[in-house]
């Protein structure tokens, strides 16, 4: 029985100093600029989003990276169009849909920015999509180790007001992948 205690109070004192499993931080500084309606790209800051500018009361974020021209995509669109919408009605929770070109992610001779903007746009108008989009450039999307499309990430804050990742999905998702993490 002595021969137990000294290997459990040993587990116990690191446990509780902190030495245990932590969950990784995750903070890129990346900056997406938001996509007008009417082509433009908005240069100013407060226009773009960023996971290191996400308002303070904001404690769970979804992110959605997506191109035009991928059926999984065009599939979660209805999907991803209900989830904005209960979103939007929840003051702790933020989505960001952020675009790009399906030739943006591992590509030696990446799409103009001009180009991404006028794919985006046609995928806009033609799907009807009623939220925010922001532009990716191919090595932005390298900066969040997107390697094709869609993926969605979750993120929560921690007590320190630091981001990390809860779940990542590299495929289509669905409203029932997303209220899970969702509810506050």
């Amino acid at each position: 029985m002595k021969h137990l205690i000294t290997p459990l109070f040993i587990l116990a004192s690191f446990i509780l100093a902190g030495c245990g499993p932590s969950v990784p931080v995750w903070q890129p500084t990346t900056q997406f600029p938001l996509l007008n309606s009417d082509g433009s790209v908005s240069e100013k800051i407060e226009n773009s989003i960023s996971i290191t500018g996400v308002p303070d009361n904001v404690e769970i974020l979804v992110l959605n990276f997506f191109a035009p021209h991928c059926p999984p995509c065009i599939a979660e669109l209805p999907e991803l169009k209900e989830i904005s919408k209960i979103i939007d009605s929840r003051e702790k929770v933020a989505f960001y849909a952020i675009g790009s070109t399906l030739t943006s992610v591992n590509n030696p001779t990446p799409p103009s920015k001009e180009q991404i903007v006028k794919e985006l746009l046609e995928f806009i108008e033609l799907y009807k999509i009623d939220y925010p989009v922001y532009l990716a450039e191919s090595n932005k999307l390298q900066d969040f180790g997107i390697t094709g499309f869609p993926e969605t990430i979750i993120l929560y804050r921690n007590e320190e007001r630091k981001w990390y990742i809860k779940r990542k999905y590299v495929s289509s998702i669905n409203l029932g992948n997303v209220l899970d993490f969702i509810k506050l």
